[in-house]
């Protein structure tokens, strides 16, 4: 992560990155955000780099139609997410895809299916 100047000057001509608020600090960051698709042992492979603008579960389906033997070759893919992708239509499409998302319960939601695992991983 890379503060602003003291200026509050944008570096570059802005249109790749874009600068947004980091909830952690008191400055902003200027910059893209990476997205990893990994195995269970951590071997990335689906990457992408979007501007920190845009959804979640936006870059996740476009990374997924770009690449759609993915899902494809791998009967049951279950996708290891946070919270921020909750979402009935998302899910849905990843069914029609062939995969399952595993996610979080929210507290005002009932027990998601592995929320077990999910609270033990540090949700």
């Amino acid at each position: 992560m890379r503060p602003l100047p003291a200026d509050g000057a944008t570096p570059g001509d802005g249109r790749l990155g874009r600068i947004r608020d980091c909830a952690s600090h008191t400055r902003f960051f200027w910059g893209l955000r990476l997205y990893l698709v990994c195995t269970p042992t951590g071997m990335p492979i689906l990457w992408a780099l979007a501007n920190p603008k845009l959804d979640e579960r936006e870059v996740l389906q476009a990374m997924l139609d770009v690449d759609e033997d993915l899902v494809a070759d791998r009967p049951g893919l279950l996708i290891i997410a946070d919270k921020g992708f909750a979402s009935k239509e998302f899910e849905n499409d990843l069914v029609m895809r062939g995969a399952e998302l595993l996610r979080p319960s929210f507290k005002r939601e009932k027990k998601r299916k592995g929320g077990a695992c999910s609270s033990r991983c540090g949700s």
